[in-house]
């Protein structure tokens, strides 16, 4: 990584000391300057929040309600300079404001889970298009005869929306299925399905959901019941969004979805939509596959294993399964 300049450092330092503490973290001027602003806004935002008003009705206590201010603007400025050293210090953005923006909703985010990232952001939008385009009722696709000359099933609602079913292996912070709820559900009729082994994600994802809801982000009917929740996806009755958690290489679990493939109809399938974003980088991803392929990977054999079951479960006629490995 190459050094920065002593001139930028000492042009950051003269606007601001607390852009010069984020300029060796954003590299670059401009990125400091967006990044102190939304830590700026972040502070005086939790700050005002907490505040109370008061009317001042004399000279004495307008003196006070002054003092008061300066003092609170002050802890504003230590928070601030503050949060810019864990920056420096090469903290995530993203854990220090507590949000990420994706698409129209806002992603809490905490340490042990990953951060939502602009590629996968970008991803599920062109995956949320895909869907649309091959599975949308309208769409000329998805009135066409599959490749045994059945007609694809449709299994539309009283509404005239088709019933979409969708289910995320690895979901972490929830950001893939609440933003393909939110690009979908006004042209299907949806369940969604978010699965993790790791409780904490679960547990954060569950949040996301309830916040997006509290923020007018998402409808309130997109919440599932407490007794909705399901450890596999089942036919269900509403358009909602559920979180559960799973060890999906679990033999018995992988058995669960192959039994209720066998009690669908003909038609019908468990999942309509397959999406999985792990965590794996794609020298390890491409590695892992060459030695599953080898049978020496446990790991990379579980994984096959899945893709397969992934197959069994969405017949291909009415299917878009995607898998992305970051």
């Amino acid at each position: 990584m190459p050094r920065l300049p002593p001139s930028l450092l000492q042009r950051a330092r003269s606007i601001s000391p607390d852009l010069a503490t984020l300029l060796p973290a954003c590299r670059d001027l401009e990125s400091a300057r967006s990044e102190l602003r939304w830590i700026r806004e972040h502070v005086f935002a939790s700050a005002s929040s907490s505040q109370q008003v008061v009317s001042p009705r004399s000279a004495e206590t307008q003196a006070a309600e002054k003092e008061r201010i300066h003092h609170r603007h002050e802890r504003n400025k230590v928070a601030v300079t503050s949060l810019c050293r864990r920056r420096a210090r090469g903290e995530p953005l993203q854990y220090l404001l507590g949000t990420q923006p994706f698409g129209p909703l806002e992603i809490q985010c905490r340490r042990g889970v990953l951060i939502p990232r602009p590629e996968t952001e970008s991803w599920t939008y062109a995956l949320g298009s895909e869907v649309v385009r091959r599975l949308s009722p309208s769409s000329s696709a998805s009135s066409a005869t599959g490749p045994d000359g059945q007609k694809k099933d449709m299994r539309e609602t009283q509404e005239g929306k088709r019933s979409l079913r969708i289910v995320d292996f690895c979901t972490g912070t929830g950001c893939i299925p609440l933003l393909l709820y939110t690009l979908l559900r006004r042209r299907f009729h949806l369940q969604v399905w978010g699965f993790d082994v790791e409780e904490r994600a679960v547990r954060l994802a569950r949040e996301n959901l309830r916040s997006n809801v509290a923020k007018g982000l998402m409808p309130a009917a997109s919440l599932a019941r407490p007794s909705e929740h399901l450890s596999t996806p089942e036919k269900g009755s509403g358009s909602l969004v559920r979180f559960e958690q799973a060890e999906i290489f679990a033999d018995d679990w992988i058995q669960s979805l192959l039994l209720l493939q066998q009690q669908q109809d003909e038609k019908n399938n468990v999942v309509d939509v397959l999406v999985s974003n792990p965590l794996t980088s794609p020298r390890k991803a491409l590695a892992a596959t060459r030695a599953a392929r080898c049978g020496t990977s446990s790991r990379g054999s579980r994984w096959c294993r899945i893709l397969g079951t992934s197959r069994r479960l969405a017949h291909p006629r009415t299917c878009s399964t995607s898998v992305s490995v970051r």
